[in-house]
Parts: C-alpha cells; sequence; structure tokens
C-alpha cells in the first residue's frame, strides 16, 4: 500500500513558552479514529537541539479518500483549530505542512505542499 508523510515544523518564541500538546481526548480519538485503524502509522515529534523548535512527522496508509477523510473531520479539524489558536495567542509560527507519497514499493510518487493548512 502506498503511504503519505506529512510533515511540519514550529517555532516557538523561547523555551518558557509549552508547545500545543493534544489532550486526553484528542489522544483518544487518534487512537480509536486513525491508530486502530491501521490508517496513522506512526507519529513522531523531534525538537532542535535548541528546544525552540519541534518538527512533527506523520506516516499514514494511503486509504482511498484518506485526504478526504482527513479535510472532512470536524473533530480532527477542531483539534487544528485549537492548535493554531494556541499557536497564534502564544507566537509559535509554523511551517508550511509538506508531504511526500511513497509508492508500495517505497519510491518516492508525489511531493510538495498542502494549501492553507
Amino acid at each position: 500500500m502506498s503511504k503519505l508523510k506529512m510533515w511540519r515544523s514550529e517555532t516557538r518564541p523561547s523555551t518558557d513558552v509549552a508547545f500545543f500538546e493534544k489532550n486526553e481526548g484528542d489522544l483518544a480519538y487518534y487512537q480509536t479514529a486513525y491508530i486502530d485503524t491501521g490508517v496513522l502509522l506512526s507519529e513522531e515529534a523531534t525538537n532542535s537541539d535548541d528546544q525552540l523548535v519541534r518538527t512533527r512527522t506523520l506516516w499514514w496508509n494511503m486509504v482511498p479518500g484518506l485526504i478526504e477523510i482527513l479535510a472532512e473531520d470536524a473533530t480532527l479539524n477542531e483539534i487544528i483549530a485549537r492548535s493554531k489558536l494556541y499557536n497564534d495567542v502564544n507566537g509559535i509560527t509554523r511551517s508550511e505542512l509538506n508531504f511526500e507519497i511513497y509508492d508500495a514499493d517505497n519510491n518516492l510518487f508525489s511531493a510538495g505542499v498542502f494549501p492553507n493548512k
């Protein structure tokens, strides 16, 4: 099956400002909707040496309609909206949402940036 890799970096003004974290309800939703179903393969967050930049990388199975599923998921979009608001209030900037699509043999098929996400 093909895979979708998505990643974005966030930069905070100082280490006194916490990065946005999903709450228990958000984590439970991700578990039920995406992990238990095999749609979300992995999610990883890494911080820069100075701890000011966090890069989150997600790997998804390219199930039919995945992009539409993610775009239309009201709960997921509410989590994203809360994270954007938190970041705006706390001076955290976000890079564009990048993506790469790999075929079943793990060859890079396509890459780009999702608009307005």
